[in-house]
C-alpha cells in the first residue's frame, strides 16, 4: 500500500490486521445517548486509511450519523487472536464508480435494487485512532504465557499491543 501519508507504518499495520476479518461491529450513538452496534462487512480500506461499507441512506445508522458522526468499529479475528478497536468519523457518500468496483452480485440479498437503488450509498469512516491486541494463534504459546504469569504473579505478556493516532479528533 503506497500512501505517502505520515502514518504509513500505522496504516500498513492496521491494513494487515483487518485484512482477514470481513465483518466489524459498527457502533453509533442513538438520540437518547445509548450506543447501537451492528455488524457491517468491510468492503475496502483505501490508501488514505478510510474504510468503506455499503449501507442505505435511509437506515437508522445513517440517521444517527447525521447527529453524531463519531463511530467505533471492532474487529475480532478467529480465536480472538487479533482484536482491533477503531474510532473515527463517518459520512455517507455516493461514488458510483467506487460502488460499482466494490459491488458483488450476492449483495442483492441485502440491497434488492442493486446499484440502481438511489438509497444505496457507501459509508466511509475516516480513522482518528486505532488500538490492537495481537496474540499468537498457537494455543501452546498462549498456555505457556499464562502459566508464566500465574507462576510469577506478573501480568501475561503474550503478543503485541499498540495504540495508533491517525488524526486529532
Amino acid at each position: 500500500m503506497k500512501t505517502g501519508h505520515t502514518n504509513e507504518p500505522h496504516l500498513k499495520k492496521l491494513g494487515e490486521l483487518i485484512s482477514g476479518i470481513d465483518y466489524a461491529m459498527f457502533t453509533t450513538r442513538e438520540d437518547d445517548g445509548t450506543l447501537h452496534s451492528r455488524p457491517l462487512k468491510t468492503e475496502a480500506m483505501q490508501s488514505d486509511g478510510t474504510l468503506l461499507f455499503f449501507t442505505q441512506a435511509s437506515s437508522p445508522k445513517a440517521k444517527e450519523l447525521e447527529k453524531v458522526p463519531q463511530v467505533s468499529l471492532t474487529y475480532m479475528g478467529d480465536n480472538a487472536c487479533i482484536c482491533v478497536a477503531v474510532a473515527g468519523h463517518a459520512m455517507l457518500l455516493r461514488d458510483e464508480q467506487k460502488m460499482k468496483e466494490l459491488w458483488k452480485p450476492l449483495y442483492k440479498v441485502w440491497f434488492p435494487k442493486g446499484l440502481e437503488d438511489p438509497d444505496l450509498v457507501l459509508l466511509q469512516v475516516a480513522i482518528d485512532r486505532a488500538e490492537y491486541w495481537e496474540t499468537p494463534s498457537n494455543p501452546v504459546t498462549r498456555l505457556v504465557g499464562a502459566a508464566k504469569a500465574l507462576a510469577t504473579g506478573e501480568p501475561i505478556e503474550v503478543g503485541a499491543h499498540e495504540q495508533m493516532t491517525f488524526r486529532k479528533s
